[in-house]
């Protein structure tokens, strides 16, 4: 993590925080609270700057969201815990926003916040446009060129390796993500990033193809 990476991140929480219309304190104490969370080192890709290039990407569609402040807001909350052992991240996640925010931020900004947090643990199709656009900004890594799609495969492999093994990792994301993926052969929800999505099968192969030879992330030829 950069620091001007954390610089950028702070700067865009208390920017939020402004407009959600948090008094110093309170923005303070929760943006030193994801600060932490974003920063623990078992963060190898799900840290600072995943949600720094979450907010570029929603910068460049903002004008398209019903409500962007719940959609920024559930940015910096939807990886807030993340402990790869558990299966409800998503869902505390969403809980920990509405203990920090519960009193001075209204419901209609926590609430659609907390569904789309929530919404990330499935990357399915929702009824609402906001999370489904949500949803695609998670995955935008996905279509981007090999190098950078290369960094995430490896920093999430990094992530998970601790708590199941190399074996048992390649395994699992080849048979309960990638290959189930690929064969769908849509990887977006929305017009937005179908662009993406040629990219991003090709990216997903070529990962399948090096975990299932058990080659290393750039070591291959």
């Amino acid at each position: 993590m950069s620091d001007d990476a954390s610089e950028t991140f702070i700067r865009r929480w208390q920017a939020l925080g402004d407009k959600m219309g948090l008094d110093h304190a309170k923005s303070q104490e929760v943006g030193d609270y994801l600060l932490s969370q974003y920063s623990e080192s078992v963060r190898h890709y799900h840290g600072v700057g995943h949600i720094v290039s979450m907010l570029d990407g929603f910068d460049a569609i903002k004008a398209v969201f019903g409500q962007p402040l719940a959609v920024e807001l559930a940015i910096f909350f939807h990886d807030a815990i993340y402990d790869p052992s558990r299966r409800d991240n998503e869902e505390q996640s969403a809980i920990k926003m509405q203990e920090l925010l519960g009193g001075p931020v209204d419901r209609t900004l926590l609430e659609p916040a907390a569904r789309s947090i929530e919404a990330t643990k499935q990357h399915t199709l929702t009824p609402s446009h906001d999370t489904n656009l949500l949803l695609d900004l998670d995955m935008a890594i996905l279509g981007q060129p090999w190098p950078v799609y290369e960094r995430y495969a490896n920093g999430v492999m990094q992530e998970y390796l601790p708590v199941y093994g190399e074996m048992a990792y390649r395994h699992g994301r080849r048979t309960l993500f990638l290959e189930p993926t690929i064969a769908h052969g849509t990887v977006f929800l929305t017009d937005d990033f179908k662009p993406l999505n040629p990219q991003a099968i090709q990216n997903m192969q070529r990962e399948s193809e090096i975990l299932k030879a058990r080659k290393p992330f750039g070591g291959e030829s």
